[in-house]
């Protein structure tokens, strides 16, 4: 890859992608399904996605040609972790190296777990988004309109893509319905049924600690939750 056809030109404001993504492994799958929403109205770039491009190159300058001057926004999936990671070390690096010449307007950050705090680096008045508010197609919409404030024109999308599109999106829907089926979607279940048993536990003794004028109570059976208090109650069980 020839690094001078692939960097943008600073004078058209003409970028190779409009939106480049930058996550951990364990966030491909999320990724993907915004990705999948904008990358036929949009240039998108998506490291799995870009793998025939990619290889045969240097990639760590490749990457930060991409994410430190190629991509018109840059979107962030951070969880703890990011930015440690070989290949979102070094994005990070070109985030940052190109944030110092000119500000942080061109990247995003989605936050993808619940208490997962911002790097102390990223300005406090960096607005990011809220993965659980907005949903997968609500992330995908805020980026449509960065893309545009930024001066990004999206394409009229054709039949064919949209064709495609809800191929991809019923191609996603039946793997995952297999996983779920699966040995290895039973034990990710089990795995965040015990998570929400933890948090509910320490809830409940939170609430416990300053309610004085009612009680609640935790009931826990195997593959079952049960919450009593305020004249309710509330179940809980895995889905099979």
């Amino acid at each position: 890859m020839d690094s001078q056809d692939v960097k943008n030109d600073s004078q058209t404001n003409d970028y190779r992608y409009d939106v480049a993504f930058s996550f951990l492994a364990q966030d491909e799958s999320l990724a993907t399904q915004i990705n999948d929403l904008l990358q036929d109205r949009f240039k998108t770039f998506l490291y799995s996605k870009k793998q025939g491009e990619i290889a045969g190159t240097d990639g760590e300058k490749t990457f930060n040609l991409v994410f430190g001057e190629q991509s018109r926004l840059v979107v962030v999936l951070y969880r703890e972790g990011w930015g440690q990671a070989p290949w979102t070390r070094i994005e990070e690096t070109a985030i940052r190296n190109r944030a110092f010449e000119h500000g942080y307007n061109f990247v995003k950050f989605i936050p993808v777990e619940d208490k997962s705090s911002m790097p102390r680096w990223l300005p406090r008045t960096q607005l990011w988004i809220g993965l659980k508010r907005w949903g997968v197609a609500g992330a995908a919409s805020i980026i449509e309109a960065r893309i545009e404030e930024l001066g990004g024109e999206p394409h009229d999308e054709s039949v064919q893509e949209r064709s495609a599109r809800l191929g991809r999106s019923i191609d996603f829907e039946n793997r995952r319905e297999q996983f779920l089926q699966s040995h290895d979607g039973a034990m990710a279940a089990s795995k965040q049924f015990d998570e929400l048993r933890l948090e509910l536990e320490r809830l409940l003794a939170s609430i416990t600690e300053t309610a004085t004028s009612f009680t609640m109570h935790l009931k826990v059976a195997p593959q079952l939750i049960v919450i009593l208090g305020l004249q309710h109650g509330l179940s809980v069980t895995p889905v099979n």
